[in-house]
């Protein structure tokens, strides 16, 4: 049972980390079409647009979402059943 939820969790990191890199080369491919000078990275999606600035809010919205949606990933493979996710929980990816 537990060989299934690592493969789970490994799955869901490596899928978040190649949608990551999806939405930064459709950014660079948006930042081109604009003209824009400013180059995009691969974590800019922690930035902020007015100062160029890392906000640490957004920075604990990514990281409680990515390891939410890679720890329901990991319970799910390994049960087999979906889990319940507490109302506290979705606070903390700020789906509310």
């Amino acid at each position: 049972m537990e060989t299934r939820g690592l493969l789970g969790a490994f799955l869901t990191f490596l899928f978040l980390i190649i949608f990551q890199g999806y939405l930064v080369k459709s950014a660079r491919l948006r930042a081109v079409q604009t003209g824009s000078k400013r180059t995009v990275k691969f974590m800019d999606l922690i930035i902020t647009a007015e100062d160029d600035n890392y906000s640490l809010s957004r920075l604990q919205i990514y990281l409680w979402t990515f390891f939410i949606v890679t720890g329901f990933v990991a319970v799910f493979a390994s049960a087999g059943e979906i889990p319940t996710i507490p109302p506290n929980l979705y606070l903390l990816m700020a789906l509310i």
